[in-house]
């Protein structure tokens, strides 16, 4: 019985921190043509996984940018996909109608083989500013597409994503609603449900962190392990508060954004948060990883091939199908 025992701990011991139980080789000896065997060792579930975030495709869209995004996003293969919001322009005499919008906007996101999670932006629900009642408009046409609900979480491997709704009164001037109470009830109950959860995934459109709504979130936060993610700016920033990481993400085929009143002619670069990008985050044991990819920088593999390559190939080596005969 001791020697079983015995056994069942090296076997385990080897599942956690041993070789991976997928790999194989055919090579002998100790000398290896690798330099380490240290794979992720998905036979024992550490919870990691994988998802995406989509900046502002709106606010003066630039044509074919998040549409290959979707494209591209489907090669990295996250688990699923968040956004920011504002992903159509919203009701406005210039725009088509706004149900045609968002029947554009969800072929594009249906080419993507994993979920796409939606966020209200001031361009989906529009501001409540003008005689023809834009929110009532646009807050219809959501609900049509997308249900009842305009803010709502998910837990998915142990971690809570909320999405919050910050136009969910629409605007009675041009500047974003405070988060009503009974958003705030509902964040609050919705934190207190998923108390144990190993983090906390917060998404909004407005970056409204110093407001006194959103530092009420804040304080059914306190000593929890989050994230924020917001997006409204067009420019990328990272913030740091109460020890966590708060981001503002750049665009996805959004508008270019203003200095002022005067708009950039072109995005300067990272350097300036002005960039069309994606932001990759895993969530490892010991929290998450982010880092962000420029929709240009992702490149599909069929990028050159022997018959597209724009220089001579220097053997032409494609093959009909191995039948084997």
């Amino acid at each position: 019985m001791k020697q079983i025992a015995l056994l069942t701990i090296l076997v385990t011991a080897a599942a956690l921190w041993g070789a991976h139980p997928e790999f194989a080789s055919d090579v002998t000896g100790d000398k290896k043509p690798w330099t380490n065997e240290n794979f992720p060792d998905i036979s024992v579930d550490r919870g990691n996984f994988t998802f995406a975030v989509v900046p502002d495709r709106t606010g003066g869209a630039r044509k074919g940018v998040f549409q290959a995004a979707m494209h591209k996003i489907n090669s990295l293969c996250p688990d699923f996909v968040m956004c920011v919001g504002d992903l159509v322009e919203g009701v406005n005499s210039k725009n088509p109608p706004i149900d045609a919008q968002w029947k554009e906007l969800r072929a594009k996101t249906a080419i993507l083989k994993m979920p796409f999670f939606y966020t209200v932006g001031n361009h989906d629900i529009n501001r409540n500013v003008s005689a023809n009642n834009r929110f009532a408009t646009s807050q219809a046409v959501w609900q049509d597409n997308f249900g009842k609900r305009t803010y709502y979480s998910f837990t998915y491997r142990n971690a809570l994503f909320i999405v919050l709704n910050t136009m969910e009164d629409g605007d009675k001037s041009n500047s974003p609603t405070p988060i009503s109470a009974a958003q705030l009830q509902w964040v609050q109950e919705t934190l207190k449900k998923h108390a144990s959860v190993r983090w906390t995934f917060i998404f909004m459109h407005h970056p409204k962190f110093d407001t006194k709504e959103f530092r009420q979130i804040e304080k059914n936060l306190a000593g929890k392990n989050y994230t924020v993610f917001a997006g409204d700016w067009h420019r990328y920033t990272k913030f740091s508060r109460y020890g966590r990481n708060y981001y503002v993400l750049s665009t996805c085929g959004g508008g270019i954004p203003r200095e002022g009143k005067k708009r950039i002619p072109a995005h300067r670069g990272p350097e300036y948060g002005e960039m069309d990008h994606i932001t990759w985050v895993t969530l490892t044991p010991s929290g998450p990883v982010v880092a962000n990819i420029l929709v240009d920088g992702i490149i599909a593999d069929d990028v050159a091939t022997q018959n597209s390559i724009k220089v001579p190939v220097r053997r032409k080596l494609d093959a009909p199908v191995n039948t084997g005969k």
